[in-house]
């Protein structure tokens, strides 16, 4: 059994010819939850990516192996859509609506997911009921809970078939705005970050310290890793010896 978080980070190289491919940046699973599907590489400067069958790779103390480059994928032909993303970090929640915590690892036998770690709770991965982009929920009760499918939707009328005109009355016009006073004008809030394919690393701990070009400390070792710390390491280029040394 390993982690997911054990393989992030992690260098590729292949055997065939002694080469440095990327960085292990992202994992993506099956539509279910239930299998590794593929691992995607970025370089140092995030331009390129690559993506490989996690079933071609095998991972080491220090590095990620595979045979040789010719398993990678640099131009991805089919849309990722049917694909589901790496749960890291993801809010979970129990079907009553009580926040587990947040999804801190995956576990996994082979290409087979085992489990979910929740804030050191691990999840088994028959308790997953539902997940989304940034949630997924576990059924923690102990009793099977079927899910209420989605009435089915009434399908547009085909050629041929008469329909009847219906007229939607005009809306009532906006009544016209009264400007506030400064102090009672809402602030304009601000859209959160994006999330960068390093975003796995933000709650680590820096091992060592990341040096930029001339030799100066980018980033002290000690220092907890948070969004403005990748900006940081991003600036000077050195993400890869970020992921490199956090854990």
């Amino acid at each position: 059994m390993y982690r997911v978080s054990d393989l992030l980070s992690k260098p590729l190289i292949t055997l065939a010819d002694a080469h440095y491919q990327g960085t292990v940046g992202n994992i993506y699973f099956d539509a279910k939850l239930r299998r590794g599907k593929y691992i995607e590489l970025f370089d140092e400067e995030e331009t390129e990516q690559a993506f490989v069958g996690l079933n071609q790779v095998n991972f080491g103390v220090d590095a990620a192996v595979v045979k040789h480059d010719g398993v990678l994928t640099y131009s991805w032909n089919t849309a990722l859509d049917g694909l589901a993303q790496n749960p890291i970090n993801s809010l979970a929640f129990n079907p009553e609506g009580k926040s587990l915590g947040r999804v801190t690892d995956v576990l996994m036998e082979g290409t087979t997911v085992t489990g979910f770690e929740v804030d050191g709770v691990v999840m088994p991965t028959e308790t997953l009921l539902s997940y989304s982009k940034n949630m997924l929920i576990f059924n923690d009760t102990g009793k099977p809970i079927k899910l209420a499918k989605p009435k089915k939707r009434v399908p547009p009328p085909s050629a041929g078939t008469a329909t009847v005109a219906v007229t939607t009355p005009e809306p009532p016009k906006a009544a016209p705005q009264i400007p506030l006073p400064e102090k009672l004008r809402a602030p304009v809030s601000t859209p959160p970050p994006q999330a960068t394919p390093y975003s796995f690393l933000v709650g680590k701990s820096v091992t060592a310290d990341i040096l930029d070009a001339n030799g100066q400390t980018a980033v002290p070792m000690g220092t907890i890793v948070t969004p403005e710390v990748i900006d940081r390491a991003r600036a000077v280029g050195r993400l890869v010896q970020l992921a490199l040394h956090t854990r």
